[in-house]
């Protein structure tokens, strides 16, 4: 069973919360789930079933590869690397803080498109007006206007479905990628999202060569499957990561240089935290450039339809009076 973001979120922190008191895993997962999560609910299910797992002597993550539908790999990663190096609440924590940026970024692209949807709305719902102006908004204007309604809501439902089943089609994938700014917020998005995962992966203790391969799973972008895979081949054969990450040519050079870097260094999970930092935000900027861009086509749409409702208002109000 699956679950939302922000339930998976709050599952973490309060997880983290509720261990860094000292008390077990079980116990914690059993008080979490009584106070959170009714047992009803798909979340209570699942923390339930963790609880039973952790109960038998089994690891967290463990449990966690069970239900495979309500988490994601990285996010069971990176508990694993946690349980062994045992800093397991800062692992939690930390899946909790990046599920929240998600939500968050979600968030924000609704915001940022809800009033544009308002506006359209209202120029359909003016439609029947302009088909009948004599009748004005008399009884059973809603009835006219609803089938424009539905039609418009019916498109936009159905565009997000499309949107979300060929997510991972690579023929539409590399179209999104074409389209001004759209592609550009979304390639940013999913290479934040390798960053990121490469970044907590490799923080929490797991060999850079397994980090890589996780990391690669949680870009989810079939465009770039080919190039991270790339990447991981060469961190098997023993090059570096960053002759890896130029070599694909997606990333800046100062991300190649930040890591290099850290490689010399040794500090080279700090850098992967800094650079992640930076795409997260160059991501987040592009995608408020796209909704500004979506919005203002809105506004534009609106505004024509407003104009040719007028026109025709006044058109057939004439040919009727007459």
């Amino acid at each position: 069973m699956s679950l939302r973001l922000s339930t998976k979120a709050t599952f973490f922190s309060e997880i983290a919360s509720v261990l860094s008191s000292g008390i077990p895993i079980a116990e914690a997962l059993e008080l979490v789930a009584r106070r959170r999560f009714p047992a009803t609910s798909a979340a209570g299910r699942v923390v339930a079933e963790l609880a039973t797992v952790v109960r038998s002597g089994e690891p967290l993550s463990r449990g966690m590869e069970r239900q495979l539908s309500a988490f994601e790999g990285v996010e069971i990663a990176v508990v694993r690397s946690g349980e062994q190096s045992g800093h397991v609440e800062d692992a939690l924590r930390f899946v909790a803080a990046s599920l929240d940026k998600r939500v968050a970024r979600r968030r924000r692209l609704l915001l940022g498109l809800a009033y544009p949807a308002f506006v359209l709305h209202f120029v359909v719902a003016l439609a029947p007006l302009a088909l009948q102006p004599l009748r004005g908004f008399g009884p059973g204007y809603f009835w006219r206007a609803l089938p424009g309604l539905l039609v418009f809501d019916g498109g936009i439902a159905s565009g997000i479905w499309l949107h979300f089943r060929f997510s991972r089609n690579r023929r539409y994938v590399e179209f999104l990628r074409k389209v001004p700014i759209v592609g550009r917020a979304w390639v940013d998005a999913g290479l934040a999202r390798y960053l990121r995962a490469l970044s907590a992966l490799y923080g929490a203790g797991t060999p850079l060569r397994e980090a890589t391969r996780l990391s690669a799973m949680a870009c989810a972008e079939p465009t770039l499957d080919d190039d991270m895979d790339h990447v991981t081949a060469g961190i098997e054969r023993g090059e570096t990561l960053s002759a890896q990450l130029a070599r694909t040519g997606k990333f800046p050079d100062e991300v190649r240089r930040s890591v290099e870097i850290g490689e010399e260094s040794g500090t080279l999970g700090e850098k992967l935290d800094r650079v992640a930092a930076m795409f997260e935000e160059k991501a987040d900027r592009a995608l408020d450039l796209a909704v500004q861009v979506v919005a203002k086509a809105a506004y534009v749409l609106a505004a024509l339809g407003v104009t040719i409702i007028v026109v025709s208002f006044y058109g057939r109000m004439y040919s009727e009076i007459s």
